[in-house]
């Protein structure tokens, strides 16, 4: 409920608004929790931001349209085993969420639940040693 709570608190998160900003930086830092926890687990683990911009089409019911984005951050978690690898490649899993908002919600839902979601599950599998 931490991570929900706390994205909720600071309102509506449309793409490029200020709120999405706090949301990033927010979850930069809970990610960060969870790398430094990975690091002393013995994992390599950094958070990074990628600030993305493009554009999809999309055909809804019949409808063509075209979506354009910009000023969208992804915050991205990578946790991986220490070096040296193994030789064979290891299952891996990705967890993913979005965490902007439409306006006028706070996005409990959709998706603040999504994210604390990843979050912990990440938490989790490094507590319990992948």
């Amino acid at each position: 409920m931490e991570h929900i709570v706390a994205l909720t608190d600071i309102g509506e998160r449309p793409v490029g608004a200020a709120g999405a900003q706090a949301a990033a930086a927010y979850l930069e830092r809970a990610a960060s929790a969870v790398a430094a926890a990975a690091r002393k687990a013995g994992y390599d683990a950094n958070v990074t931001l990628d600030a993305v911009a493009g554009s999809f089409a999309s055909d809804f019911l019949g409808f063509q349209f075209e979506n354009a984005y910009a000023g969208v951050e992804n915050v991205v978690l990578q946790i991986s085993p220490p070096a040296p690898r193994p030789s064979s490649r290891l299952p891996s899993i990705l967890l993913v969420a979005h965490y902007d908002t439409h306006v006028g919600t706070p996005g409990a839902a959709d998706a603040a639940a999504c994210v604390a979601a990843a979050l912990e599950a990440a938490r989790a599998l490094v507590a319990g040693g992948g």
